[in-house]
């Protein structure tokens, strides 16, 4: 059976998988963005959830911050601005007093192109734009959350007088789903914070994974960060993937999150599975392939791992990762953690060694910790193979080939499962 792969922006990789060997395809159900996404906007500033209405708490002469997502996130931000700015306005709210920190998190920061793209160029030209830099600009040090983890989040945001969330909710393999508190703990933290919170006693934590929201340490760290900063309103929604809006809500951090989890996130990515394959053939879909750092995290973390509390790859199996990850490792301490090892265990037993003290350490850990017990191999990739091969990867110039190579070691029996758009996905066994 001929299976089209995403990959990239708008390229598909084909492959041949013989039919007897199928064991499925998953994909993201077939959900449709609303007809009238500003309908759909309006409806969820008019209603907040568990919270006033925004023209109702902010007033003239405010600082009022907004906190949004980074480029690696689909781009709700320019169709939700108008609403937002107009809702503002009305009560006395200009441009000039808004304050934007892009959630970063331990990413690169945005490009110019890439904020004019999400705010657009009235507002890059008249508010003030913080392009946060976890290790480098000025924290507010705001204590301790209740298990423990310190709670230091950009200054600029923690100053203002009120205070905005805006973030798509997708799976997520530490906090369950994005979006949410996620927005603070991760999107405007100091460096010692996001690492804090991405350990691997958190990781292994039977609460932590895709889908999980109760009792989940990472989720609940999160939610006081967004408290102990007076988050204000968040602004979350689901898209389809063309991005498009499918559900978006407004109000109280938790109760909101949970709301669109509810109503949306739970039905468009919960993907049943009968049994963990041999072999799977993964593409994690735009923007989540273009570099190694995410690929990993959402195409063999999804489907191997402590993150997944189903895997649907038997130890010993094989990952196939058909990704272009033009952008390279993305994250130079991840490559580094990967590279300096001389094998799997090796890179598990540094990170332990030195504890997590930069955002990169945990992922290095994670794919570390599944590299011990699958072979992964980056297909059709355009990062230097050699590059690959030295953080224990192997590395092959075709799909196919790939899979016929996995085909060829796991024997005539072996089951093939393919994951389209994993980065969509929660893969959950029956």
């Amino acid at each position: 059976m001929e299976i089209a792969l995403p990959y990239g922006r708008d390229e598909q990789i084909v492959i041949n998988v013989p039919d007897a060997n199928l064991a499925g395809v998953l994909s993201p159900p077939d959900v449709k963005g609303a007809a009238d996404e500003d309908e759909l906007i309006s409806k969820a500033l008019g209603n907040p959830i568990g919270a006033p209405r925004l023209r109702d708490v902010v007033r003239r002469g405010m600082r009022v911050a907004i906190v949004i997502s980074d480029a690696s996130r689909p781009n709700i931000e320019r169709k939700i601005l108008p609403h937002l700015l107009a809702e503002l306005e009305s009560a006395g709210v200009g441009l000039e007093d808004l304050i934007f920190g892009i959630g970063t998190g331990a990413h690169r920061p945005a490009t110019e192109e890439e904020l004019v793209e999400m705010l657009g160029e009235e507002v890059c030209r008249r508010s003030t734009i913080i392009n946060h830099q976890a290790g480098v600009d000025p924290m507010v040090d705001l204590g301790w959350t209740s298990q423990g983890y310190p709670i230091k989040i950009n200054r600029a945001i923690v100053e203002a007088d009120f205070k905005i969330a805006i973030g798509t909710v997708l799976p997520h393999p530490f906090a369950g789903y994005s979006g949410g508190g996620k927005a603070i703990s991760v999107g405007v933290a100091s460096a010692e914070t996001i690492a804090s919170t991405h350990t691997p006693e958190t990781l292994e934590h039977p609460r932590t994974g895709l889908g999980i929201l109760d009792g989940n340490p990472f989720y609940l760290a999160s939610l006081e960060m967004a408290r102990k900063i007076n988050l204000g309103l968040l602004i979350n929604a689901t898209v389809d993937p063309e991005e498009r809006l499918v559900d978006v809500v407004a109000g109280e951090v938790e109760a909101a999150h949970r709301e669109l989890v509810r109503r949306s996130a739970d039905v468009m990515f919960k993907v049943p599975f009968d049994e963990p394959a041999d072999i799977v053939v993964v593409s994690s879909g735009y923007p989540k392939d273009g570099n190694l750092y995410h690929g990993v995290a959402e195409g063999v973390c999804i489907v191997a791992g402590d993150a997944n509390p189903t895997p649907c790859v038997k130890k010993g199996g094989t990952i196939i990762l058909v990704s272009p990850m033009e952008e390279g490792v993305y994250n130079q301490v991840f490559g580094r953690c990967m590279r300096e090892a001389k094998d799997p265990k090796g890179v598990m037993e540094q990170v332990l060694k030195e504890g997590v003290t930069e955002p990169g350490q945990h992922r290095a850990y994670g794919v570390a910790k599944i590299l011990l017990d699958h072979e992964v191999i980056c297909a059709q990739s355009r990062m230097d193979p050699d590059e690959l091969r030295s953080m224990h990867f192997k590395a092959m110039d075709s799909a196919q080939e790939a899979l016929d190579l996995a085909l060829a070691k796991h024997g005539p029996g072996a089951k093939v499962l393919v994951l389209q758009n994993s980065h969509r996905l929660i893969p959950v066994q029956r």
